[in-house]
């Protein structure tokens, strides 16, 4: 059996299309602030970087510390954040590209 990607097509009143798949977004897990930046979300992605310089900040605490509790914390921090970015990436495009004028096509 194959499994179809589900993909939303949204015109521009320009004749510009854009596709934003439905789901879980891996270049927005993978890359966060840079996926935001190349997507022309810079909200998104002055929040993602503010979030990151935190996150770097707790991972600096963690390893000056030597504590291992203090190690996995972080590495649940960064995945959860990592997470946040792969969850609500295709949300975030779409919303966005709502409000520039795009429209749902199909």
């Amino acid at each position: 059996m194959i499994k179809m990607k589900k993909i939303i097509v949204l015109m521009h009143p320009s004749r510009k299309v854009a596709h934003v798949k439905v789901g879980f977004s891996w270049p927005a897990f993978l890359l966060g602030p840079l996926w935001a930046f190349v997507k022309r979300l810079w909200w998104h992605f002055l929040a993602l970087i503010l979030v990151l310089k935190m996150v770097n900040f707790a991972t600096y605490y963690a390893l000056s510390t030597e504590s291992l509790f203090s190690l996995f914390l972080d590495i649940g921090i960064s995945l959860t954040y990592m997470l946040v970015c792969g969850i609500y990436g295709n949300r975030w495009l779409m919303k966005a590209l709502l409000k520039r004028g795009y429209v749902v096509v199909n």
